[in-house]
């Protein structure tokens, strides 16, 4: 099968949706077929090495309104030089001019411009608005990252709903035996990971927190991990605000090395956000064994099961005590624990690139009669 990909997630450094489908490939692609990576610029992978993987860049910002104008106008014609069986988009859009010949797989990760526009920024937003309801309805397949975004795609879409595939993310690739807590910053923290934005619900995480350390004694900092975000979110001066600024580290963007290492050395993950497809942060904190504090909304109670105490992302009082509970209450903090690392399990980028795999070549079968 030759099989085509949006790579413009592998283009930029890697966020939730470059993370799916850097995993995806890395599996994907040693199956034999014949694998055909497009992107509007350069992208960060050694698949090309690959003798069954060709890579096709163009020159334009992924950013650009060019990127868009490019990519409508590329696509189609490598589509046909490659001659594609089936194209796989794992981020929500698919090409308007397409080759009809070809099968049309999209993922969907969440419909955050239908629940919570307000969170995202104006040009993301309209270009969410023009392109995933054509995406969904051209498509040959879609897959959902979670059955709550295929409850969400099929309300908004009923009449999908038959070509609509059910396929769980993994988390991280490998992991090292756990260390105490502690471990890689030299004292106790709590961590918090994801792109600082309106849905990451950051400024009440930081309200929480300081009525947390209000309330009780505790020993463990904050700490945050994220980088390229929007919103107009001023943490740091909300931080120094609410008198936190020896007790809150803002660690940027990290490598995925010390993001292991942040993971391993934690006292537990906490998650309060508004909206999440699936929660990939919250996976990966269950496969070092850490309680999750996460939000009742979303994905997050079906991705965290038993390894969470849910709290309303809403509510500060709801966020601090739930954190309140994992971090005093050592029979809680470690049934968590132990639940964190059976939930995990579920979790599996190998079983996720073979069920992938499977919705493509199906899709392409199709396709080609």
């Amino acid at each position: 099968m030759r099989i085509g990909v949006d790579a413009r997630p592998l283009a930029t450094p890697f966020n939730g949706i470059g993370r799916y489908t850097s995993a995806l490939l890395e599996q994907m692609t040693t199956t034999g077929h014949e694998w055909f990576l497009y992107s509007n610029s350069a992208i960060e992978t050694t698949l090309g090495n690959l003798s069954n993987v060709t890579v096709r860049c163009g020159n334009t910002h992924t950013k650009s309104p060019l990127s868009l104008i490019y990519t409508q106008n590329t696509y189609k014609q490598w589509m046909k030089l490659d001659a594609v069986d089936v194209f796989w988009s794992p981020r929500h859009h698919l090409p308007i001019q397409f080759t009809r010949s070809a099968a049309q797989v999209v993922t969907i990760h969440d419909t955050v411009w239908k629940r919570l526009p307000g969170t995202m920024p104006t040009g993301a937003r309209l270009l969410e608005m023009m392109l995933m309801p054509r995406a969904v309805k051209q498509s040959t397949s879609i897959i959902c990252v979670s059955q709550f975004t295929a409850s969400e795609v099929k309300s908004f879409w009923p009449a999908v709903g038959s070509k609509v595939h059910v396929i769980y993310s993994g988390g991280l690739s490998a992991i090292p035996q756990r260390r105490v807590a502690a471990a890689s910053l030299g004292f106790s923290y709590v961590l918090s990971v994801g792109t600082p934005e309106p849905r990451k619900n950051l400024p009440r995480l930081l309200q929480a927190y300081a009525l947390l350390k209000a309330k009780h004694v505790i020993l463990e900092k904050l700490v945050i991990v994220g980088a390229d975000g929007w919103g107009d979110l001023d943490l740091q001066n909300i931080t120094d605000s609410l008198a936190l600024s020896e007790d809150v580290l803002f660690k940027g963007r990290v490598s995925d090395a010390e993001l292991g290492d942040l993971y391993s050395g934690a006292s537990c993950f906490v998650f309060p956000s508004l909206y999440e497809g699936f929660g990939l942060p919250a996976v990966e904190a269950m496969q070092y064994g850490l309680p999750v504090v996460a939000s009742d909304r979303g994905a997050l109670p079906e991705v965290c099961g038993d390894a969470a105490l849910l709290c309303d992302p809403t509510s500060v009082d709801s966020i601090a005590c739930a954190l309140a509970k994992v971090l005093t209450d050592k029979d809680i903090h470690n049934s968590l624990s132990r639940n964190a690392f059976a939930r995990a399990a579920f979790f599996d980028w190998k079983t996720a690139a073979s069920q992938t795999l499977d919705v493509l070549l199906s899709a392409g079968r199709r396709a080609c009669g």
